[in-house]
């Protein structure tokens, strides 16, 4: 089945925000008929960018807390109210400051941008890179349609709908359950399995679960032991 027939094939009475697409793309990384090359290169363009936007926010992050900090030191003696009037306005000017940033100088950064646009050079029809990240993080690319590229129509689609999400700030939402490894769309940011199935037994397998279970047992094994003793007399 090919990603046009699971984006077709997908219904639901209520549809979280990217799940007609992101779902389809899920069920396509998993399908083990598509080439493993196509499925590979998607998979990893989807990991270096989610990583990548990632960086990015906690980067923009920490540059305007930083100043915002030393800002909000200046006005220690202000009135609450104005120290929180200066509080927004710093945020404010630091925001417009990112802006005219791609992003802030980081080894990691750096790398990533570059692997990230080698493998976007693959796609060599859309003559695609990376340029920036916007104020949310989310990524913004030059594309120049200009001759025929060497993947299939299938791994084309899955390329636009990864390209679509990281300019929506949807595709961290295309992830893998931390405890099977499948692929799958979180509905929610907080989503980290991808089923209950795999949500309840990563529970049992956590410390958390196991410690719940011994001290369970302990309690059976004195209620029976007790009862043992009394049914003795």
């Amino acid at each position: 089945m090919t990603l046009t027939q699971h984006t077709t094939g997908t219904s639901r009475k209520r549809n979280f925000a990217g799940e007609e697409r992101g779902t389809p793309l899920a069920i396509w990384l998993e399908n083990r008929k598509i080439q493993p090359k196509a499925r590979q290169r998607i998979a990893g363009l989807i990991q270096r960018m989610n990583e990548m936007q990632q960086l990015v926010t906690e980067l923009r992050s920490s540059f305007v807390n930083e100043a915002v900090d030393d800002e909000m030191e200046k006005v220690a003696s202000k009135s609450g109210v104005e120290r929180e009037r200066v509080r927004a306005d710093r945020v404010r000017a630091m925001m417009r400051e990112w802006q005219g940033k791609k992003w802030p100088h980081s080894a990691r950064a750096d790398e990533l941008h570059l692997q990230i646009n080698r493998a976007l050079a693959f796609y060599s029809g859309y003559v695609m890179q990376l340029d920036r990240f916007d104020e949310a993080g989310n990524g913004v690319f030059a594309l120049t349609v200009h001759k025929p590229s060497k993947a299939s129509e299938d791994e084309l689609t899955a390329l636009n709908v990864v390209l679509a999400f990281s300019a929506k700030g949807l595709l961290q939402h295309v992830r893998r359950c931390d405890f099977c490894r499948r692929w799958f769309y979180a509905r929610i940011d907080a989503q980290v399995q991808c089923s209950e199935r795999c949500r309840l037994r990563k529970y049992r397998s956590s410390e958390k679960a196991l410690a719940k279970q011994r001290e369970r047992q302990r309690e059976l094994y004195h209620l029976h032991k007790n009862l043992v003793m009394r049914g003795g007399k």
